[in-house]
């Protein structure tokens, strides 16, 4: 088999041009490797502040929950006692 000068230069060139192209992919999927190898920590991140926001929102609502039925509980024993010295219950 023989093969021309265009052939030697085109095989010259495709075995010149590809492991640089290889090498230069090499440091893309490292970093690309680290990447998602950080996911699982910041999906704990994300997990533990959410979770934090959402026990301070728990927590408000409760105490104004309490703070307000607290307040009707005391109206609505003010009225019964006004009632009961009035004589109508």
């Amino acid at each position: 088999m023989s093969y021309t000068i265009f052939d030697l230069l085109k095989l010259f060139l495709t075995f010149s041009t590809v492991p640089n192209t290889v090498l230069d992919l090499v440091p893309k999927i490292d970093k690309l490797s680290a990447d998602v190898s950080e996911l699982p920590n910041e999906i704990g991140a994300y997990s533990a502040a959410l979770e934090e926001n959402l026990g301070k929102n728990v927590e408000k609502f409760i105490k104004e929950m309490y703070q307000v039925n607290f307040f009707f509980h005391d109206e609505l024993v003010k009225a019964f006692n006004a009632q009961t010295h009035l004589g109508r219950v």
